[in-house]
């Protein structure tokens, strides 16, 4: 694999990791609630699939990128 397509690979790879992080960080606000309200389910009922997608993006760069 070049060099190039390597750096962008880690761009991306970058980038999805920092939006999983985000939304890590987002649960983690969570922690010392005992109930959720039906907002945040909402919410996070919104945000579950977009996460999947943003999981599974960032095994697929891992695997491009293992040597």
């Amino acid at each position: 694999m070049s060099d190039a397509k390597l750096k962008e690979l880690y761009a991306k790879r970058s980038s999805v990791k920092g939006r999983l992080t985000k939304f890590k960080n987002y649960l983690d606000s969570f922690e010392g609630f005992s109930v959720l309200d039906d907002l945040e389910i909402s919410k996070l009922n919104i945000q579950l699939p977009k996460i999947e997608n943003l999981s599974s993006t960032f095994d697929e760069l891992q695997r491009f990128m293992a040597p």
